[in-house]
């Protein structure tokens, strides 16, 4: 391991592998907490090394440091789940490999990461978080001289591997990380460190492809979107059939606004990788951000077709329903993009403003609360909450609705379809919770062929009343007649009906 000022973490790092380690090799660049001290309460031997803006030659010592056969790198900020202890042990038995790829898992709440994949409860390591981004990594390794750390920044051991010829085995033994859910102050210094490293790494080679991305990665980082697109737009010029540089520089110039431009980029992308899901979510985004709401909706459902458990794609689609007024088809969207990424702010937000206009204040305030939960300063959260307390205020009649409702039968059975609606109407209008009611007015509106209302309907009455076998059958036929084919396939998941509100995610963790 280097470590520099690591007392935070360290011990949960060691803790997780000494029953597998025979020893500690720490080497420390500078630590001025209670790191050096905490190694040595493990047994670590501890070697001070100073700091020379170069990751690989820091690491490097720890490898000539180290007697056993077989070298276990990891981060302080990383840990090995106990119960993978035997598998590394089985395979530092196979004696044709000399290095093995582990499969670093970054933990986060932000589901905005490239490439994000969903947590399933396989790890008790994962607990608290939504989901990772993970990326093979040689790090179990034969203690040989000929494998050693190349590169300032992003250092790796495996041009070790293909200079010298070496076998290695990917493997899927995942290394639980932490390190993009740090306090923002260690993130934001360990971003410009790494900024500072890679153009230095850039600037001695120019037309390095690798060192070129690594840098405009550190630039999108740090948000300094016309330094990224730089970056890329050089890179572009490298290598203009690389579909995941067009991506990348489509990112970097739609979060500039550049919206036009960005477009070009992800459509080139798109051309040479139509399944590339991370162009076709940002060429989506663009036609989200000018309003081009039909021309979006295809773009996330072709994501979902690629890839069905793309929890953005489900909130993408939910807020390009939100901005069309299709609030009612909005919600299922967004409760699944909450499931498979219960720390998206974003989307609980999304769903409380739906709740708002939907008139359901209770679950309104419950999703902007828990919007507010995992962040904190999120305007539009706090917009809902008060919107919502002010919804929860106003009168609903009850009683009325009931009599208008029951009025609006009888006009229906004697064929007098139009004083039927405007009664059903006026029954939702005196309590939008009002279950039969909207039931009623769906059937009204189906009747006289307005078959879009009907459906929205039919969604309100289904969410305050999904175990209706009556509503249930109309909202399915009307989902069949209309080819809301995805939208159906959300109700039969989900089963439950909107307002049936889990409980925050990790209120019990605060």
């Amino acid at each position: 391991m280097i470590v520099k000022n690591e007392a935070s973490v360290l011990s949960q790092c060691l803790e997780s592998v000494s029953e597998l380690i025979d020893e500690i090799i720490l080497v420390d660049t500078g630590s001025d907490d209670k790191t050096v001290e905490i190694g040595r309460g493990f047994g670590a031997r501890i070697f001070l090394e100073p700091w020379g803006n170069d990751f690989s030659r820091a690491r490097n010592v720890s490898l000539e440091k180290a007697n056993s056969d077989w070298i276990l790198v990891l981060d302080a900020d990383e840990v090995i789940s106990q119960k993978d202890h035997h598998n590394i042990r089985n395979l530092i038995k196979d004696q044709h490999y000399l290095g093995f790829a582990l499969e670093q898992r970054t933990y986060g709440n932000n589901p905005n990461f490239k490439n994000w994949i969903q947590t399933i409860g396989a790890y008790r390591e994962e607990k608290g978080y939504g989901g990772y981004v993970r990326s093979p990594l040689i790090r179990l390794i034969r203690n040989d001289d000929r494998i050693r750390f190349a590169g300032p920044v992003h250092e790796l051991v495996e041009p070790s591997f293909t200079r010298h010829g070496l076998p290695d085995l990917k493997t899927s033994i995942p290394i639980h990380h932490y390190g993009k859910v740090r306090e923002p102050s260690r993130l934001e210094a360990k971003a410009r460190l790494y900024l500072m490293i890679s153009k230095k790494k850039a600037a001695a080679d120019p037309r390095n492809p690798k060192a070129l991305s690594e840098l405009g990665a550190q630039y999108l980082e740090l948000k300094a979107y016309p330094e990224a697109a730089s970056i890329f737009q050089q890179l572009d010029a490298l290598q203009p059939d690389d579909p995941n540089i067009q991506a990348d520089l489509g990112a970097a110039l739609l979060r500039q606004g550049k919206f036009k431009e960005a477009e070009v980029a992800l459509q080139n992308a798109v051309s040479h990788f139509p399944d590339h899901t991370d162009a076709l979510f940002n060429l989506g985004a663009v036609f989200l951000k000018q309003g081009r709401y039909v021309e979006a909706e295809p773009i996330f459902s072709l994501i979902l077709e690629i890839q069905p458990a793309h929890g953005n794609a489900y909130a993408a689609l939910g807020s390009a329903y939100l901005c069309s007024n299709r609030i009612e088809e909005a919600v299922p969207f967004l409760q699944k993009a909450i499931r498979l990424n219960p720390g998206d702010a974003d989307a609980h937000s999304n769903l409380a403003w739906a709740f708002v206009r939907l008139g359901f204040s209770e679950h309104a305030l419950a999703c902007g609360r828990e919007a507010l939960y995992h962040n904190p300063e999120h305007s539009n959260a706090n917009r809902m909450v008060r919107e919502a307390e002010v919804v929860a205020a106003e009168p609903r009649n009850n009683d009325a609705a009931k009599l208008l409702n029951q009025k609006g039968e009888d006009l229906y059975v004697q064929n007098r379809l139009i004083e039927a609606g405007n009664h059903f109407k006026a029954a939702c209008k005196n309590d939008p919770q009002h279950g039969h009611a909207w039931n009623n007015l769906g059937v009204f509106y189906w009747s006289t062929n307005d078959k879009e209302k009907a459906l929205t309907c039919f969604l309100r009455a289904y969410f305050l009343q999904s175990n209706d076998p009556d509503v249930s059958e109309n909202l399915a036929e009307s989902c069949s007649v209309l080819k809301k084919t995805m939208l159906e396939n959300l109700l039969k998941e989900s089963n439950t009906g909107a307002p049936l509100m889990p409980e925050p995610q990790y209120a019990d963790e605060c």
